[in-house]
Formats: C-alpha cells, sequence, structure tokens
C-alpha cells in the first residue's frame, strides 16, 4: 500500500457516517467528484487541503499524513487555552 493510499484509508475512516461528503469537499475548496478521487487514493492531497480537512474533520493533519499521533498536539492546544501572560 503506497502513502497515498494510507492517507485515503484514514481520510475515509474519519468521516462521520452523518458527515456529506460534497460539504466536506465544499470546505476544503474541491468537488465532491475530486473528493471520491481522493479519497479512493486515486488523487494526492494537497497540504493545504490535509490541514483544512484536518479542521473539517477534527483530526490532526500529522495524522492524516503519517497515521501517528501528533506529538505537539497538546501543546498547542495548552497554548491556546492559557492566557500569554499566565505562561511560565
Amino acid at each position: 500500500m503506497s502513502d497515498q493510499d494510507d492517507i485515503a484509508r484514514r481520510v475515509a475512516d474519519s468521516i462521520p457516517a452523518d458527515m456529506d461528503h460534497a460539504d466536506t469537499a465544499a470546505q476544503i475548496g474541491i468537488t465532491a467528484e475530486v473528493f471520491a478521487e481522493t479519497r479512493n487514493g486515486h488523487r494526492p492531497l494537497s497540504s493545504i487541503e490535509i490541514v483544512l480537512l484536518g479542521e473539517t474533520l477534527d483530526v490532526s493533519d500529522h495524522w492524516l499524513v503519517t497515521g501517528n499521533p501528533d506529538p505537539y498536539r497538546l501543546a498547542d492546544a495548552r497554548r491556546k487555552i492559557i492566557e500569554p501572560g499566565q505562561r511560565r
């Protein structure tokens, strides 16, 4: 299996059953037809599409690409929660 196939599988696995594929595609700026090619592993995602898809599906773009948890995700969440003046 290629990296592209692995990414396509993770994308397909991340889409909730009640999420419309056409709406998902529109949120990342592609057509439903192009998104179907992507989900089937026939078209690679651009880096921008990966980031937007991660945000849309509420998964890490790092995980979409590698299949591994993002080691920096907790640090990013902490930075968003804690006010800059409260940092140690």
